[in-house]
């Protein structure tokens, strides 16, 4: 009769064989060409505000809110706050983001987002919160182009927080009086989206895209708040988010990243063989 250990010998060699095979067999994209787009919830989906007056535009593309008039600079009365949706020709409009990105290397740059912070007169309805809808659209561009992936999708919800214009900011905000405005992401998880395509997995990664000290791209994970920021927003501790300078308009440039990741079965089948290849060994040596 033939040992465990050499029975659990073969069911390693296997599952090496099985990696190997499936390694073989999968094709690796090494560039993508994406399009990217990202629209605000309406509907069910819609934002939430506080109680009180003024009017309230809800569109896939903007959230404005407070008195009449425009939000944008100029505007003959601005009383009234806006979170927009552009891309890298305009931080309004909401259209779609499009170029390539690498695979393990680099980064996408998609849509934006601006808070255009106005001072909003008491007694008006300020926004809460809403949800954020993207949709991504991956196609290979290397070593092969095509066929067009299905639609991979990174929805998120987030909290807003209208602070006072006077008096003591929350810990974390560096101003005096005019205190910054808060949104931060109620399910930061959702940030992660895996998927597969011709026998390898990825995971795609959305990050923020900024200027590093020698003013070159960079893009790096959503900025941690301090724990009064995050209560302030209701969410718990180690919350990610963003604070926003009073009247002025501050623009989030978002971005992602693709990365290859192993195949998740072979490696649990390799686990659980080498695993029954020590058991197969200490039983032996207890002998």
């Amino acid at each position: 009769m033939k040992s465990k250990l050499s029975l659990c010998k073969k069911a390693l060699i296997a599952a090496v064989m099985m990696g190997t095979s499936a390694v073989a067999n999968a094709t690796l994209v090494t560039e993508w060409s994406f399009n990217l787009v990202s629209e605000f919830g309406t509907g069910d989906n819609g934002p939430t505000f506080t109680g009180g007056g003024g009017a309230q535009n809800i569109q896939t593309d903007e959230i404005s809110w407070g008195g009449g008039g425009g939000f944008l600079p100029g505007s003959p009365t601005i009383n009234r706050s806006a979170l927009t949706i552009g891309n890298s020709d305009a931080l309004t409009g909401g259209n779609p983001a499009t170029g390539t990105v690498m695979t393990n290397t680099g980064f996408g740059v998609g849509t934006n987002f601006t808070h255009w912070n106005n001072p909003i007169a008491a007694g008006f309805a300020t926004l809460t919160g809403g949800q954020l809808f993207n949709t991504l659209t991956l196609t290979p561009s290397m070593p092969f182009v095509g066929p067009n992936l299905p639609p991979v999708s990174a929805n998120f919800g987030f909290s807003f927080f209208e602070t006072p214009n006077a008096g003591t900011c929350l810990a974390g905000d560096p101003n005096t009086g005019n205190c910054g405005d808060l949104w931060g992401v109620v399910n930061a998880s959702d940030l992660q989206v895996f998927f597969s395509f011709m026998g390898e997995n990825y995971i795609a990664n959305i990050l923020t895209v900024g200027l590093d000290d020698q003013g070159d791209p960079i893009a790096s994970p959503i900025a941690t708040l301090s724990d009064a920021q995050c209560g302030g927003l209701g969410l718990d501790s180690g919350c990610q988010g963003f604070l926003t300078a009073e009247s002025q308009p501050t623009t989030v440039q978002f971005g992602f990243t693709v990365t290859a990741v192993p195949e998740p079965h072979v490696l649990a089948l390799f686990g659980l063989t080498a695993l029954g290849i020590a058991v197969s060994r200490r039983r032996k040596f207890n002998k």
